[in-house]
């Protein structure tokens, strides 16, 4: 009966490195755990785990509906304008230093809305 036939090696993934053990340049990704990669070589089956450096950068997603919002507080002719500025949560939001920069179309990420603060 045919079928697809995956091996554990093939979940080893580029880039590959020359393998600590063995010296073959097999030696790739097999997983990434919060601060760390797995590495595994597909020929030796040798594993070490690899510290990832510290991150120090914070990353805000704002999705279409938090751009909307501000649009609407900002321009006193959009539909639903006064819902939005009696909620003091929106000019607070507003006025954060990103504010200006997201509607400007600053910093925007493709595919998203994304800002990274130093």
């Amino acid at each position: 009966m045919g079928g697809i036939r995956l091996n554990s090696g093939d979940m080893i993934m580029p880039p590959f490195k020359r393998c600590p053990k063995c010296g073959k340049t097999e030696f790739g990704v097999h997983g990434i755990h919060g601060d760390r990669v797995l590495r595994r070589c597909r020929d030796c089956w040798y594993s070490r785990n690899v510290p990832l450096p510290p991150v120090h950068k914070k990353i805000i997603y704002l999705d279409q509906f938090v751009i909307s919002e501000f649009a609407k507080l900002k321009n006193p002719q959009a539909r639903g304008h006064e819902r939005i500025r009696a909620n003091p949560f929106w000019q607070q939001a507003y006025d954060l230093p990103i504010a200006d920069d997201l509607l400007s179309g600053l910093r925007l990420a493709p595919g998203g809305v994304a800002y990274l603060l130093d």
